[in-house]
Order: structure tokens, then sequence, then C-alpha cells
């Protein structure tokens, strides 16, 4: 029997590890059939199994569940733990006969509730799943547990520094981003950027190159945040007479390094990265001030539901994904705009004046605080009122 483990609040701290091993047996799965009553022929019947296409019978994802339990109720904290809730992405089924790793890591914890989450990954020669489970303490012996009280200067504690937390900026040449890396790295945050241009701390075209170094380096920096502004000149064309190919290459363009960075977090390979940031435009989403760009809007409209159903998949990894709308900005392709343009646009404007990337800079702010972890799946619209 698996010794138990006996911590009080005090004793446990974010960032604890525990693991074990176990092989999936025969008789688990047999056992488990009776006690649950799901005698399913993929997990109960191995010929019927093996024509399915899996080597063996196939282990109730409850079984999974179980071993999470384990691991918990066992090893960390052990002993005065119960689960409130757990959230499971299956990424690969567990077979008969299979020797699987049960890792888990305190992601946070409070002593004062106490509470915390645990994040929980079963393997075998490849990750099956990855759980965000929810834990507390009960049954405790109170007396003895020293557990600090809540005082005044937990308040004025730093809990989040900028420093810690690198960015990763695609399509670094943008007119955006030039003006606002400055801004990023004199607030602490360290950047790294990425495109086409030599010099860069990463050298790589999003649309064309094998996307493995980008991988790589957000390994090695620790990436915290990734900040997506590459995009296209918008190519004025009616939908009559619209070059798909160029629909094409903006939407691969919008999406191919988001979907590469993603995956890496699913498979566990990035547990640093926590904001997803996309760059879209209130203009072509919402506003279309010119008729013919309509094939531009298309893109972004196709990256902003794509952005929206990522966010549901990352949310169990507590990884928020967001795209950042503003209007027309006089920075980048837009810096040429006349004064008369700009008073012309202002004009329509409910605030009076156009969105200036000091404002997006600041809904960047937000979205990288720690206090936004709530704020996922949302098209967030810097256009000062306007909606048409």
């Amino acid at each position: 029997m698996t010794p138990l483990q006996t911590l009080l609040p005090s004793q446990i701290s974010k960032g604890m590890k525990a693991s074990f091993e176990t092989v999936i047996s025969a008789q688990m799965l047999d056992q488990f059939a009776l006690l649950s009553g799901d005698f399913n022929p993929l997990h109960h019947d191995t010929q019927y199994a093996i024509e399915s296409g899996f080597r063996s019978r196939v282990a109730h994802g409850a079984i999974q569940q179980a071993l999470i339990s384990r691991l918990a109720g066992m090893h960390l904290p052990g002993r005065y733990c119960f689960i409130k809730k757990v959230s499971t992405q299956y990424l690969q089924p567990i077979l008969e006969g299979e020797k699987v790793t049960v890792d888990g890591e305190l992601i946070d914890w409070n002593p004062e509730t106490p509470g915390g989450k645990l994040q929980v990954r079963i393997s075998s020669s490849i990750l099956k799943s990855i759980s965000i489970v929810e834990i507390g303490l009960v049954g405790y012996p109170r007396t003895a547990d020293p557990t600090p009280k809540f005082s005044s200067e937990a308040i004025h504690s730093p809990q989040f520094s900028s420093e810690s937390k690198p960015i990763l900026i695609l399509g670094a040449s943008s007119g955006l981003a030039t003006n606002l890396i400055p801004e990023l790295r004199d607030r602490g945050y360290p950047t790294i950027r990425v495109g086409r241009r030599s010099g860069y701390e990463l050298e790589l075209d999003l649309e064309s190159d094998n996307l493995s170094s980008l991988v790589e380096m957000a390994q090695a920096k620790k990436a915290y945040a990734v900040i997506h502004f590459a995009s296209q000149r918008p190519l004025k064309s009616l939908p009559s007479k619209l070059d798909i190919d160029y629909l094409c290459k903006d939407i691969k363009l919008h999406l191919r390094s988001i979907q590469v960075l993603a995956k890496a977090s699913v498979n566990g390979d990035l547990p640093s990265l926590k904001r997803i940031i996309l760059l879209g435009s209130a203009w072509a989403r919402h506003l279309y001030p010119n008729k013919g760009y309509e094939a531009y809007g298309y893109a972004k409209q196709v990256a902003h539901h794509y952005m929206k159903d990522l966010a549901r998949e990352l949310a169990s990894l507590e990884i928020t994904v967001n795209t950042i709308a503003p209007s027309e900005i006089a920075v980048g392709m837009n810096a040429a705009m006349a004064d008369r343009t700009q008073a012309l646009l202002a004009a329509k404007i409910p605030s009076g004046r156009l969105t200036t990337y000091q404002d997006l800079l600041k809904t960047i702010e937000l979205i990288l605080s720690p206090g936004s972890v709530a704020i996922t799946g949302q098209e967030i619209v810097l256009a000062g009122g306007r909606t048409q």
C-alpha cells in the first residue's frame, strides 16, 4: 500500500511535486467494470478492441480520474485533501498492460483558504492527459498548524514581476509593433522579436518557414505571452473579384504560428505560456469605411472565430486567448494619413479622437496582468464608441 502523505496547510507551497507509476492491468479493468457497470466492449472485449484499431483493451476514462484521486489523496497534499473540481483533456487512450506515470505539480496554493490547484499529467511513452484539479483541505488539526495569518504586508508584496514575463512579438516589423516594443521594454517586459528582418532575436518567415524554432525559442526563453501583429496589407478587391489565394495566405499568416504554440502548450511543452493576444482590426471587422476592402475583413473574421474556439480549448490550462481590435491608429500603414483625414475620422467617433497606440499598450498591459485570468475568448474593440 502507498504510504500516506500528511501535510498541513503551512507545509504546502506552490511548485511542490509528486509522482508515481502503475501498470494498467487486466484485473484493474475488470474490477472497474464491475464497480461502475460499464461493460462497453472497448473496455471488456479484447478482440473487439483489436478490431477497432487498438492493440488491447482501452482503459475507462474514469480510471485516469481514479489515478488523479490517488495522487491528490495519497501523495500531494495527502491525508486531508478533498477534490472540488477536475478539468481533464484526454489526449490519448490508455491501453491494458501499459505502464503509466502520474505527475502532479501544485500550480497554485493559498494557505489561508486553504486550497489550490494541481496540474496532473498522465503519460507512458507519450502524454495521455492533462488535468487541472481544484483541491482543499479538511479535518486537519488546526491548533498544530502554525499557518501565518493575513497581514497588511501581504497586500504590498509584489505578486507580479514583468521582468520574469518574456513576450514573443510575432510580426515585429509592423508599424504598431515597432512603436510598442520600446514601451513594453520600458515597463520591464523582455521582448523577443520574431520576423523576417535581419537582427531579430528569431529571424523567421511566419508564413512559410518550419516553425519548430519558434517553439524552441519560446521554451528557451520561458515565454509568458505571445502577441501576434503579423498581417498582410489590405488588398482592395470586391467579393466577386476576390483573390482567394490572397485570402488563404492572410488567414495562414494570422493563425499558423498561434496554432503551433497552442499545440505545444496542450502537449505540455510550454508550461510558461499563459497569454495569447492577436491584433485584429475594428476597421475591418466592424466599420468597413471603404467599400472594396471586404477581403481584408474576411481574414480578420476567420481569425476572430478561431481565437474564440481556441480560448475554450486552452481555458483548463489557464491560458487566456484574446483579440484586440483597434480602429485606425496613425502609425504603420496609417502613418501617412493627412491631418484632414484624421479630423474627419475623429468627427465620427463619440469619444472625439482616434485610437492611439498608447490605448493599445494599456489594453495589452491589462491582459498581461495576473488579474485578467477571467478575460478570455474576447474581442476587445478599441474604437471610442464608434460602431459603424
